[in-house]
């Protein structure tokens, strides 16, 4: 550097009063390195933005022809309601004519709006029964409010995997109203009933699939997967150009995006089954050992609680109420200290312990002068009897320059640990009923099914509609108008 040359030249010198400034030489020379550092940063981050910005211009020129060359052609949008009513068609076919034409006239997006409500004009197929047919009306209003609420579950269940639409989801609907009809033999309803609460149901169920095959085919757009994925080429490309080592950033993108939301769904799925065993362990296990006991819980707690509405409730709507009951059971269990957490971070350890194991079998069975690639798919292959890996993000992670396989491994090892973290914390921080509610296997519906068989449901619908009818009745005559009638 110049001032540092000249600057050793003037202290050479023995002319003139040098040796006054003598002291501060040290002071000058510092001072001159500074400034070079400062001069020399300040070019390198001008050169460097130019660089980027020359870069950037080179790849989204690249990137738009890329784009053009393409051929973006979507999911087609199909229209679900037209897919419903073709499912209850066939459904009712072997109803007569009268049902077929009305069903060919009807338009889903009249019905489903309003409470199902009952009325007692032409639903019961016995004349005789026109003698109770207020008994008949709360019959019926309790059977539909049954059937509506089992569907619902269903519809939610669906809209949770975030799937498309498939034929089988109405089918499954329509079975559960068939199967609430036939389950009361004593209650023979009409064809007309049938179909109003068929027409209900299945008119809430059109929109609701519909809003769900129209978010599947957004989130699944080709277009907008693929610009999803434009930052992470872009890195790649700069990365490239500059002839950059990529695997410390590879290996955290595959543990982020790969690895981290597998892992995640391995122990959302492991969950459920691990609740319902400590549900069935502990002081509390005895409420869930036999139906009596389960009952008998319920019924102490309303006693306890002496709310007419959970009484109603109860009546009007026992398997809601019932499996309301059992999540907050779970809900409360769970809440005492950390078992939730502690289950989360047993499964999350295993998952991790196994991501290792195929890291290291994934190195020895990998040829050294095999591209990352392979080793990666080695590794996914590995884990996927456990982890279900993302196949759209692999692919992107997977273009990488020529890096070392050793040094590659050593960075994911690092960022399995990292995710590790990160993971735990997560786990910490989110909430009880929003995990629950997100489990694939549902404590609540596999605890109601080991304490009610299919014969006892159907009884005890039996006997809570009678007790409805009894309680309307009461009310009724001692002018009670907190309820809705029927």
């Amino acid at each position: 550097m110049i001032v540092l040359e000249n600057l050793n030249k003037y202290y050479e010198q023995t002319e003139g009063h040098v040796y006054l400034v003598e002291k501060y030489k040290e002071d000058f020379v510092n001072s001159a390195k500074s400034l070079r550092r400062e001069t020399e940063n300040s070019v390198l981050n001008k050169l460097e933005a130019e660089s980027e910005e020359k870069l950037d211009k080179i790849f989204e020129n690249i990137w738009e022809e890329t784009v053009q060359d393409l051929s973006f052609t979507g999911l087609p949008r199909r229209i679900i309601p037209d897919s419903v009513c073709r499912q209850l068609r066939l459904n009712m076919n072997h109803k007569g004519s009268s049902v077929s034409e009305k069903l060919n006239k009807v338009n889903l997006d009249q019905y489903g709006k309003e409470e199902f409500v009952v009325t007692a004009d032409n639903l019961f197929k016995k004349a005789i029964e026109i003698i109770y047919k207020f008994e008949q009306t709360v019959r019926l209003q309790q059977l539909a409010d049954s059937a509506i609420d089992a569907c619902m579950q269903s519809i939610n269940d669906k809209k949770e995997r975030k799937s498309d639409y498939h034929d089988t989801y109405i089918q499954e609907i329509l079975h559960i109203i068939d199967t609430k009809l036939t389950s009361l033999k004593k209650l023979k309803v009409s064809d007309e009933f049938e179909l109003s609460l068929k027409l209900h149901i299945c008119a809430i169920s059109a929109r609701e699939f519909q809003a769900m095959h129209d978010r599947f085919i957004e989130e699944n757009d080709p277009r907008r997967c693929l610009e999803q994925s434009k930052e992470k080429y872009r890195a790649d490309f700069k990365d490239l150009f500059s002839n950059r080592d990529q695997c410390q950033r590879k290996a955290a993108e595959f543990a982020q995006l790969c690895l981290s939301p597998a892992v995640e769904t391995f122990i959302c799925n492991s969950l459920g089954p691990d609740i319902i065993d400590t549900m069935l362990q502990g002081e509390h296990a005895f409420k869930f050992s036999t139906r009596s006991y389960f009952q008998c819980s319920i019924l102490k707690q309303l006693l306890d609680d002496s709310h007419f509405e959970n009484y109603m409730s109860y009546i009007s709507s026992y398997e809601r109420f019932v499996k309301e009951w059992i999540l907050k059971q779970i809900e409360d269990r769970f809440s005492k200290g950390n078992k939730l957490f502690e289950l989360e971070e047993q499964h999350l350890k295993g998952a991790i312990m196994e991501i290792k194991e195929a890291i290291r079998k994934a190195q020895q069975e990998t040829d050294e002068d095999e591209n990352i690639k392979g080793f990666i798919q080695n590794i996914c292959r590995e884990l996927g009897k456990k982890l279900v890996i993302p196949k759209d993000v692999l692919e992107a992670i997977m273009v990488l320059n020529n890096a070392k396989q050793e040094q590659f491994s050593c960075w994911l090892m690092q960022s399995v640990e990292d995710m590790q973290k990160s993971l735990k914390t997560k786990f910490k921080t989110e909430n009880i009923l929003g995990k629950l509610k997100t489990l694939k296997v549902k404590p609540q519906d596999e605890l109601f099914k080991r304490v009610h068989s299919a014969k006892h449901h159907v009884r005890q619908e039996e006997k809570l509609i009678h007790i409805t009818v009894l309680l309307y009745t009461d009310l009724k005559d001692l002018g009670y108008t907190g309820i809705s009638t029927l």
